[in-house]
């Protein structure tokens, strides 16, 4: 005889919705974090080099020359 299962019950279940959501977070964490260094560089644009913007920021050079050259 068949039995209905609760997929919510197995711990497989839980533990693998657990590291869905830690993974979703991080990522959006991730995405904050990216989002405030490309806002900060295009405000240090008029102030700062690319250089020593991509180094304030942790951005890659090229990124800040990318954010540079869309902004002009």
């Amino acid at each position: 005889m068949l039995t209905q299962v609760n997929m919510e019950n197995l711990p497989s279940f839980r533990w693998g919705m657990e590291k869905g959501i830690e993974r979703g977070i991080e990522r959006g964490m991730e995405k904050g974090i990216q989002d405030e260094r490309l806002r900060l560089a295009h405000q240090l644009l008029d102030l700062l080099d690319d250089e020593t913007i991509a180094d304030k920021t942790g951005l890659p050079l090229e990124e800040v020359m990318a954010l540079r050259k869309a902004s002009s």
